[in-house]
């Protein structure tokens, strides 16, 4: 019998204002675990895009609204520079946590199994999904003609997705 394969994951928010909170908007999720003995930590998210911010962020002044522009990026950057300084699977939550805890922060991790022939960006995209409230696309995802929402020509993105998976040596 197998053992049961979890990971780990924790959620990006987005709080527009410090001083008065409201429900924080929902950004992306990071995953950390180990799939078929690879190590890993997986990002998927979505980024405003610069000219053309959603509604819930419309009130979100310039300093704020800098801080999510590239957030994925610059997150990654945080992983890489853990992975450098060889740091454990086990802290990469704790590292990004210390980092990201002002406006844009990532939560506490909770525990996920992962379903059989998962791959990482599966599970990130389950996950993301579940918290954000809709599908993850990437940029360079095909879609089919009938699946695709009816919208307008004139209207421009609002939000841009981004991910990125990061294999880690053992």
């Amino acid at each position: 019998m197998s053992k049961a394969v979890r990971i780990s994951w924790a959620k990006v928010e987005f709080q527009r204002d410090l001083r008065n909170p409201s429900d924080p908007v929902r950004l992306g999720v990071i995953i950390v675990g180990t799939l078929q003995d690879r190590p890993f930590v997986a990002l998927i998210g979505r980024e405003p895009t610069k000219n053309n911010p959603p509604s819930e962020l419309k009130e979100v002044g310039p300093l704020g609204f800098s801080q999510l522009i590239g957030w994925t990026g610059t997150i990654f950057q945080d992983i890489h520079q853990a992975h450098q300084e060889q740091r454990d699977l086990k802290e990469i939550f704790a590292f990004l946590s210390s980092r990201w805890r002002w406006n844009l922060y990532v939560t506490d991790a909770d525990e996920e199994p992962v379903k059989a022939g998962e791959t990482p960006r599966d599970v990130a995209s389950r996950l993301y999904e579940r918290f954000v409230g809709e599908p993850f696309s990437s940029a360079g995802e095909r879609r089919h003609r009938h699946a695709r929402p009816k919208v307008p020509t004139n209207r421009r993105r609002m939000w841009a997705p981004a991910e990125v998976t990061v294999p880690f040596q053992a």
